[in-house]
């Protein structure tokens, strides 16, 4: 295990800091490439790491094209993609959130990137780890974005954060030695600090009303917003959408709710206000999600 004395840390940051960065696994799977694995990817979700054990896997991002081969690691660029595997490939793939409240990723500058796992064998060991741990404390593989939905116990979802948190030690570790920077937001405010908390616990089947919120805070409505606008360049409601968007995604990638029980928990009253929002947001209805695949 890489030690965090070892760790490049071009600059640190408080735990008020750290505590903001929003990290989870959203689907971990190791084996052939799936159907529909291969294409255009719109809309990413998260970050994306590759292990690639046999074949060749490939990469066009923003017109530039990144292989990797057997024994390498590709990290791409988490933004719209085209994504193409060689004939019986197999990869090891992570997919999780290392994101700030206001979206952006912990690291994208510099992506995308391959190296050898040879050059880094902490990595394989400490995602070999955490998959052992998923399939253990699950009683399953993956094979789909399910795994963000499943119920798991809190001492089995504290053994898969640990593990996650070595796997992202390693990670953060391997990227910076590679020459990639981190991206450090700065919401040391504290009144940010609760304007966020009580955001990301706002149930979503709720209306959303920025007077209670200002209130809840101890500022007045135009003070909240510009307080947002100051931090994260966006406004209260724009931040509760992205949460939305994200729950929205995840939900009709793993296809474990009907449409009609999402928009309803989402706080939307139709279908096809839903639908329309969704449009709107990702250029996509509800139904263009049915591969649920996120390789």
């Amino acid at each position: 295990m890489v030690t965090a004395a070892e760790h490049p840390n071009p600059s640190p940051g408080t735990p008020r800091l750290w505590c903001q960065l929003l990290t989870s696994l959203i689907w971990l799977y190791r084996g052939p490439i799936v159907p529909h694995g291969e294409g255009y990817r719109p809309d990413p979700l998260g970050s994306t790491a590759w292990l690639v054990l046999k074949g060749n896997a490939q990469v066009t991002i923003e017109g530039c094209r990144v292989s990797a081969g057997p024994g390498q690691w590709l990290f791409p660029k988490p933004i719209a993609r085209t994504q193409n595997f060689s004939p019986n490939t197999e990869i090891l793939s992570l997919r999780y959130h290392a994101e700030w409240p206001d979206g952006q990723q912990l690291f994208d500058q510099g992506l995308s990137v391959t190296f050898k796992e040879t050059k880094y064998p902490e990595l394989r060991r400490c995602a070999e780890k955490l998959q052992r741990m998923v399939c253990r404390v699950s009683h399953r593989s993956f094979n789909d974005i399910s795994f963000a939905c499943t119920p798991l116990s809190l001492p089995h979802y504290f053994q898969i954060e640990q593990a996650l948190m070595n796997w992202m030690q390693t990670m953060y570790h391997c990227l910076t030695s590679e020459g990639l920077t981190p991206h450090l937001r700065h919401f040391e405010d504290q009144r940010m600090t609760l304007a966020l908390d009580l955001l990301n616990g706002w149930p979503l089947n709720q209306r959303y009303t920025n007077t209670l919120l200002a209130r809840q805070v101890g500022l007045s409505r135009s003070q909240l917003e510009r307080l947002f606008a100051h931090h994260l360049g966006a406004t209260t409601k724009h931040y509760l959408d992205r949460r939305r968007l994200r729950q929205a995604q995840l939900a009709l990638y793993s296809q474990n709710k009907q449409v009609k029980e999402l928009a309803y928990e989402l706080g939307f009253r139709h279908v096809s206000s839903f639908s329309a929002w969704l449009k709107d947001k990702t250029g996509r209805a509800p139904r263009d999600f049915k591969d649920g695949l996120l390789l």
